[in-house]
């Protein structure tokens, strides 16, 4: 909604956005500016005066880049910095406020603000901007803020640091409005800025956050990722399945280092399919063609393993997914004997459930598995299109879904993941969407359809985790990982819309 008085309103968050003008003055579209200046001496980061590195300690909590002055009275140079502009900014009161601030990405403990300006729904990199079209990027001659809006198809940049880089080169989040990406860029190269002020109410489910991943066999590549796991530490955990390795990744998307090989031995894999991590870090791989479950701790170290193909309990047909409970009990869904097992995490055998059938506590094809905070089982029985809801000891409690493209309904249901606040996330993979509930049915929300750019999916096949912040992880066909952002409503609101 614009303003009129230079601003943009964000009605779906309560975000206030300053519009941009070529006006030559502080709204320039054209101005670029550095997140921190440079010692002469030293390169080392810094603030061009006291003013610059007082805004950006209280923005920031201290981070690379606010210290000001250099050493010795040398000069920092390469300014006005970001944090510069801003206090012109608020001390000339645009808009009729004082408050304005650099924005955060949702990347090592920042708020979700800027890449909210991205449209994902546009196709971005083929001449379309990713812009939001309230923020117009045809800029007209002349154009002033209050007059109109002008954007460019620029890297813009946010006040959030990338955790961990190193002093000399520290480097800042921003978000490319000419792809989409949010990406790291170094602090003394200048980049474009846009004030907001507000604090966001909501966050909307499905809204794109980063990828990680391409097409291929390296070390941070995949060839039909399927499961994904996050540990306590924000780790990310990738079986890939037709590399049968196990990969591991920073809670951004960073290669850390992966494990296995093809084969049968102790620590091979034959299409390693789910995956799950206990409280303690260690990670449980479906070893889906050797029908077994392998163990092993959070660097890749084999542990042990259980499990050989057959129908006995404590055998598998095509163990897809397993899941762990809050007493490090693991739940694997033994797909090919309709079943699901339960054992502790070493693997002896506590109980089992389920025959082939449609009736209650049948299945035909369970695939995706996951354990709620009460330690309830919810099981994505596949080719009965249907979530079904079980103590952890196998007594049914509830069931929803039914085949079709509506709400609540699915087409092969494939993942199913608990957040921390009792959500329940579910790939619809005939759907190409991801669909949202309450633990016991209501449907909450739902995004995606089928694509290849950021946001969209290609059959995406039991691939999906909520991190502790909320941060939901989705692998795909297009052989990587999205991050997506999700604050879902309540039932009661989802009922009223």
């Amino acid at each position: 909604m614009d303003n009129g008085d230079g601003t943009i309103t964000d009605t779906q968050l309560g975000l206030i956005w300053e519009k941009k003008d070529q006006s030559g003055g502080l709204h320039d579209v054209n101005v670029q500016f550095p997140w921190a200046g440079f010692c002469s001496d030293t390169a080392a980061p810094c603030q061009p005066d006291a003013a610059a590195a007082a805004t950006c300690n209280a923005a920031t909590g201290g981070a690379i880049g606010c210290a000001a002055p250099c050493s010795g009275g040398v000069a920092c140079e390469g300014g006005p910095t970001i944090w510069d502009w801003l206090n012109q900014l608020n001390a000339a009161g645009f808009a009729g406020h004082r408050d304005w601030r650099i924005p955060s990405i949702g990347l090592d403990g920042g708020a979700l603000e800027l890449e909210t300006l991205i449209d994902k729904g546009v196709s971005c990199g083929t001449g379309a901007p990713c812009v939001q079209t309230a923020f117009n990027t045809a800029c007209t001659s002349g154009c002033t803020a209050t007059s109109c809006s002008c954007t460019l198809n620029q890297r813009y940049s946010s006040a959030t640091s990338v955790a961990g880089s190193a002093p000399l080169f520290s480097t800042a989040w921003g978000v490319n409005f000419s792809t989409g990406q949010v990406q790291p860029g170094t602090k003394i190269f200048s980049s474009f800025v846009r004030a907001v002020r507000g604090t966001a109410t909501a966050i909307p489910c499905g809204t794109f956050l980063s990828t990680f991943g391409s097409q291929g066999s390296g070390a941070g590549q995949f060839l039909d990722p399927e499961g994904v796991a996050v540990d306590r530490n924000g780790n990310i955990f990738v079986a890939d399945g037709a590399n049968n390795v196990i990969e591991k990744f920073t809670s951004s998307g960073t290669f850390s280092r992966q494990w296995g090989s093809m084969g049968s031995a102790a620590g091979q894999f034959q299409a390693p399919f789910g995956i799950a991590v206990d409280a303690g870090g260690n990670v449980f791989v479906a070893d889906l063609s050797n029908n077994r479950i392998q163990k092993f701790d959070n660097n890749g170290t084999f542990l042990t393993s259980w499990g050989t193909l057959g129908i006995g309990f404590g055998q598998f047909n095509g163990p897809v997914a397993v899941a762990i409970d809050a007493a490090g009990n693991v739940y694997v869904t033994d797909s090919g004997n309709s079943r699901v097992q339960k054992f502790t995490s070493t693997g002896g055998l506590l109980t089992a459930w389920g025959t082939e059938g449609t009736a209650d506590g049948q299945f035909d094809g369970p695939f995706g598995i996951a354990v709620d905070q009460n330690q309830n089982v919810y099981v994505a029985d596949s080719f009965n299109n249907r979530i079904q809801k079980f103590t952890s000891t196998g007594a049914f409690l509830g069931k929803w879904g039914g085949q079709g493209r509506g709400n609540g309904q699915f087409t092969r249901p494939s993942g199913v993941a608990i957040s921390a606040a009792g959500a329940v996330f579910v790939i619809d993979s005939g759907n190409e969407r991801i669909e949202v509930f309450t633990e016991t049915g209501i449907v909450l929300d739902e995004w995606g359809s089928v694509g290849t750019v950021d946001g969209l999916f290609n059959f995406p096949v039991g691939g999906v985790a909520v991190d502790r912040d909320g941060t939901v992880l989705v692998t795909d066909g297009n052989d990587r990982v999205q991050r997506f952002a999700c604050s879902p409503p309540t039932a009661a609101s989802a009922a009223v819309n």
